[in-house]
C-alpha cells in the first residue's frame, strides 16, 4: 500500500516540507481552481485532489486518496490511458486528450484533460487537469446537427451578425443566386433586393428582426447574372440559451412558379366569371 494512500491534503503538505520539499503555494493552487486537479505518484496512486475533482468524480477526498487515476476509466479506455502515461512520465510530453470519466454512481461524464509530469527532489510525479465538457460536447452536436440540417435544406438560407453582414450561407442559396461564398461573406443582403422600394423593405425587415420579431413577406430579387424571380422571405432573429440576440437568419424560397400559377388561376376565374 502506498504511504500517500490515506493522507489528506494537509499531511501530505506536512510529509512533503518535512523532506524539504515546498508546497504550500501548490496547495493554495490546487484548492482555488475550478477546474479538477490530480496529482498522483509514479503508480498513479492520488496524492492530492482538490474539492473540484470530487465534484467531478462523486468521490470524497478520503476515497480519492485511495484510488488511481486508471480507477475512474472504463477498461476500454486504459490502453490509451497506458500511452497517454508513456508519453508523460517517459517522454516528458504534456497531454492534451478526452475521455469519459465514470464517477461513483456509474454515470459517464465527458471530461477534457491535461496531463503533465513535474519533479520535486528528484521524483517524479504527474498531474492532470480536468474539467467536465458535457455541456460543451451537446452543443458542439447541435450545432454539428444544424450545420447538417442547413447543408442539406432545399431553401436558402444565410445568416448574418448583429450588424446584418452576412456570416453563413449554404448551397442551396449559391444555386439559387449564383453567388460564391466569398462574393456574399461580409455584405448585407440588400443587394439581393430588386424592388423598387428596396430600402424601405429592408429598412423594414431590420427593424422587426432588430426588435426581436419575425418578418414574412414577398419580395422580388435579383440573381447574379441579373434576372429576377419572386422569393417568399422569413427573416428571425437567433438568441443563446439565455435568451441574447446574437445574429439573425434569412429562408428564401424562389415562388415564382406557384405566383404565377395563382395569377393565372385568378385571370381564368375572372373570365369565367358571369357578366354583371
Amino acid at each position: 500500500m502506498s504511504q500517500w494512500e490515506r493522507m489528506t491534503k494537509t499531511q501530505l503538505i506536512n510529509e512533503l516540507e518535512a523532506r524539504g520539499i515546498w508546497l504550500e503555494r501548490l496547495g493554495a493552487i490546487v484548492d482555488g481552481s475550478r477546474d479538477a486537479i490530480l496529482i498522483g505518484d509514479e503508480d498513479s496512486r492520488f496524492m492530492l485532489v482538490n474539492s473540484a475533482a470530487c465534484e467531478l468524480s462523486g468521490y470524497s477526498e478520503e476515497e480519492l486518496l485511495g484510488m488511481r487515476f486508471q480507477d475512474l476509466l472504463d477498461e476500454s479506455d486504459l490502453p490509451a490511458f497506458k500511452s497517454h502515461d508513456q508519453r508523460i512520465m517517459v517522454d516528458g510530453q504534456t497531454v492534451i486528450a478526452a475521455t469519459n470519466i465514470i464517477r461513483k454512481d456509474g454515470t459517464r461524464v465527458a471530461t477534457e484533460f491535461s496531463g503533465g509530469r513535474f519533479v520535486i527532489g528528484g521524483t517524479p510525479y504527474k498531474h492532470a487537469i480536468a474539467r467536465d465538457i458535457t455541456e460543451r460536447k451537446r452543443k458542439e452536436e447541435q450545432l454539428r446537427l444544424v450545420s447538417v440540417i442547413a447543408s442539406q435544406s432545399p431553401d436558402a438560407l444565410i445568416a448574418t451578425d448583429l450588424e446584418f453582414k452576412i456570416v453563413f450561407l449554404n448551397e442551396a442559396f449559391k444555386k439559387l443566386f449564383g453567388y460564391s461564398e466569398a462574393e456574399v461573406l461580409g455584405r448585407t443582403p440588400d443587394f439581393l433586393n430588386a424592388e423598387s422600394l428596396t430600402a424601405d423593405i429592408q429598412k423594414e425587415i431590420y427593424e422587426t428582426v432588430s426588435s426581436g420579431g419575425e418578418w414574412r413577406g414577398v419580395a422580388l430579387n435579383r440573381r447574379r447574372d441579373g434576372t429576377t424571380f419572386t422569393c417568399e422571405l422569413i427573416a428571425v432573429p437567433r438568441a443563446d440559451e439565455e435568451g441574447r440576440v446574437f445574429g439573425y437568419t434569412g429562408t428564401q424560397r424562389d415562388v415564382t412558379g406557384r405566383k404565377r400559377a395563382e395569377e393565372e388561376r385568378a385571370a381564368t376565374i375572372d373570365r369565367l366569371r358571369p357578366a354583371r
